[in-house]
C-alpha cells in the first residue's frame, strides 16, 4: 500500500499535466470550430433574448399559480375535464379541445425536481423544464408513450391509459452539465423502435435508447418512483444541437443548430439504418447556410416530375429557408481520391481526449440545393412542414411578433406563412394566416397530420388548424393552457414571459389523443374534436 500511495504521489504531477494538455488541446479544437463554424448572431440574439425573458421573477410565480391550477381542476374532476361553453374546467379558454390528463413537471421523474441549490434555480422552477416533446407506440402492445425533453433528461411516460397518465422511466442527460441552468433545450425524435436525442449542452453529443425496454419498466411501476437510467449509445462526432432531424427514407439522424463545440456543421448525418451499428456519415457545412435551425425532411412524392423519389429536406435557417436533395449528399474535392492526406488532430468531445488520424485533403460532404427563398418580413425563419401531398410548406417565424415586422394593429399576433411548393425549384408565397388568438403571443413548432395543422403557440396554447386548401386555413380547435402572460416580450408594455406555454404539441397517436408540453407546468394530454 505504501508502494502504491508513492506511485500515486509521483504520477499525480504527470496525470495532472496530462489532463491539462488534454483541456488545452480541446480548447483549441473549440476555438478552431469557431473560426471555421460562423456562429449565428441571429440565434445568439434569440437565446438572450429567451433566457432574459425566463429569468422573469414575476412569471415565475404566475407559472407557479398556472400548476396549482391545473392540479386543483384535475383533483376536483373524475376523468377529463371537457371542453364546455369555452372554458376547460372554468379555468382555461378552449374550443373543441379536452384536457384528459396533466402530468405536473415536477412528477416527470427528474432526479433534480423540488432542488434549489444550483446556480439559476429562479429558472428552472423546482428543478424542473420541459422542452421538446415527441410519442412513440410499443409495436407489441399498442401502448403510446409521451416522450418528455427536460433539461436534465427525457422523461418517457405511458399513455396505456390516457386518463392516467404515468412517468416509468427518465433517461440522464449525457455527462456534461457545464452549461448549467441554461440547458433548456433538448429535442427528440424516433426511427423505428430508438429515440434519439439531442440538447444545447456544451459536448451532450446524440443519445440513442431503445425503446422496446420501456414495457418492462411499464408494467412494474410504482406510483411516484421512476427510476433514472443511462442513454445505450452516445454519439460523439458533435457535440451540442439545437434539433434532432430525422430522414427516414434513408434512415438518418441528423444533429441542426450545432454550436462551435461541433465541427463545422449546417447538417451533422448519422446513419442509423442499423440501430445495433450507428455511424457518424460526417457534416454538411455550406456557409451561405451556416445555421439550421430546423429541417423535415420526406421521400417527395408531390408533382414535379423534376424530383420524383428524391430524398429532400426543407431546411428552416434563420433568415432563409432552402430545400435541398439530401440523397445527393457526396464527397467532393481534389483529395477525395486519397492521393494527398492531411495529418489532422480530431476531438472526440470530451475533454483531454484527442487523437490523430488521416484524413483527406480537401474533400468535402456537398449536396444539391434546389431552392432558396425567404419573405421581406423574416423576423427569424424557424420551423416549418410539408403537407401531406408535397405540395405546400407551412412556415412559422418565432420573431416577427417580436420584432413587429408587418405592421398594423395585429403586429405581435402569430402568423402561418403558407408556400406553394409544386414547382419545387421556384416556392411561391401565397398565404399570411393570423392567428386568431384572444391575445397576442408568439407562434413555435408545427405538425401536419390528416389534413390539420397542430402548432404550439406558446402563450396561446396548442392550436388545431384545418387544411381547406392549398392557399387556405382555418383554425378550428384550440386550449390555451398558460394564463399568465398576454403580450409580446419587446413590447414596451410586456413584463410577463411570452415564450413560456406550449413548445410543441405532437399529434401522431393512432388512438385520437395529442399531447403538448408546457415549458414549467409539464406534460398535457388532450382530445381535439375534429369533423
Amino acid at each position: 500500500h505504501v508502494h502504491a500511495e508513492e506511485d500515486s504521489r509521483r504520477m499525480a504531477p504527470l496525470a495532472l499535466a496530462l489532463v491539462l494538455a488534454g483541456v488545452a488541446a480541446a480548447t483549441q479544437q473549440v476555438e478552431v470550430a469557431q473560426e471555421a463554424h460562423r456562429a449565428s448572431v441571429m440565434y445568439t440574439r434569440a437565446r438572450a433574448l429567451k433566457l432574459g425573458a425566463h429569468q422573469n421573477a414575476p412569471s415565475h410565480k404566475h407559472v407557479r399559480a398556472n400548476r396549482e391550477r391545473v392540479q386543483r381542476m384535475k383533483t376536483h374532476v373524475d376523468g377529463p375535464v371537457p371542453c364546455e361553453d369555452g372554458m376547460i374546467g372554468g379555468e382555461y379558454n378552449c374550443s373543441n379541445m379536452d384536457l384528459v390528463d396533466y402530468v405536473v413537471c415536477a412528477d416527470l421523474g427528474t432526479p433534480l425536481a423540488g432542488r434549489t441549490d444550483f446556480v439559476g434555480s429562479s429558472l428552472a422552477i423546482d428543478g424542473c423544464w420541459v422542452s421538446d416533446i415527441w410519442g412513440w407506440t410499443d409495436p407489441a402492445t399498442g401502448y403510446e408513450y409521451a416522450l418528455v425533453g427536460m433539461w436534465d433528461g427525457t422523461s418517457i411516460v405511458s399513455l396505456a391509459d390516457p386518463t392516467h397518465a404515468q412517468a416509468v422511466v427518465f433517461v440522464n442527460t449525457t455527462d456534461n452539465l457545464l452549461d448549467g441552468w441554461e440547458n433548456i433545450w433538448r429535442d427528440i425524435k424516433v426511427v423505428g423502435d430508438v429515440m434519439y436525442v439531442g440538447a444545447e449542452v456544451t459536448y451532450h453529443g446524440i443519445q440513442a435508447f431503445d425503446l422496446t425496454q420501456v414495457e418492462a419498466y411499464r408494467a412494474s411501476a410504482t406510483e411516484g418512483v421512476v427510476p433514472t437510467v443511462s442513454a445505450d449509445w452516445i454519439g460523439r462526432d458533435i457535440g451540442s444541437t439545437h434539433n434532432i432531424v430525422t430522414a427516414e427514407s434513408l434512415g438518418w439522424v441528423m444533429g441542426v443548430g450545432m454550436e462551435p463545440d461541433s465541427p463545422a456543421c449546417s447538417l451533422g448525418i448519422y446513419d442509423v439504418s442499423d440501430s445495433a451499428a450507428p455511424y457518424f456519415v460526417g457534416c454538411y457545412y455550406d456557409p451561405d447556410i451556416n445555421y439550421v435551425h430546423d429541417a423535415h425532411c420526406v421521400q417527395y412524392a408531390g408533382p414535379d416530375a423534376d424530383h420524383q423519389g428524391k430524398h429532400l429536406c426543407a431546411l428552416w435557417a434563420e433568415t432563409d429557408m432552402y430545400i435541398v436533395d439530401l440523397g445527393s449528399l457526396r464527397w467532393e474535392g481534389p483529395g477525395c481520391d486519397g492521393s494527398e492526406t492531411l495529418r489532422e488532430r480530431r476531438r472526440k468531445l470530451q475533454f483531454g481526449y484527442v487523437e490523430d488520424y488521416e484524413a483527406p485533403l480537401a474533400c468535402e460532404l456537398t449536396l444539391d440545393i434546389i431552392s432558396n427563398f425567404t419573405y421581406d418580413e423574416a423576423g427569424y425563419v424557424h420551423q416549418g412542414w410539408f403537407s401531406e401531398d408535397h405540395e405546400v410548406l407551412y412556415c412559422d417565424d418565432e420573431e416577427d411578433e417580436i420584432l413587429r415586422t408587418h405592421g398594423g394593429d395585429d403586429a405581435d399576433f402569430s402568423r402561418c406563412y403558407l408556400y406553394d411548393v409544386r414547382d419545387l425549384d421556384a416556392p411561391v408565397l401565397t398565404t399570411v394566416f393570423v392567428t386568431p388568438s384572444a391575445h397576442p403571443s408568439i407562434d413555435h413548432n408545427l405538425y401536419v397530420k390528416d389534413g390539420y395543422i397542430y402548432q404550439a403557440a406558446y402563450t396561446s396554447g396548442a392550436r388545431v388548424r384545418q387544411i381547406v386548401n392549398s392557399t387556405t386555413i382555418e383554425e378550428v380547435a384550440f386550449a390555451d393552457l398558460e394564463t399568465t402572460c398576454e403580450c409580446v416580450t419587446g413590447v414596451p408594455e410586456c413584463s410577463c414571459d411570452s415564450f413560456l406555454g406550449i413548445w410543441t404539441y405532437f399529434p401522431y397517436f393512432d388512438s385520437g389523443v395529442s399531447i403538448a408540453g408546457g415549458s414549467l407546468e409539464g406534460l398535457f394530454v388532450l382530445n381535439a374534436t375534429l369533423m
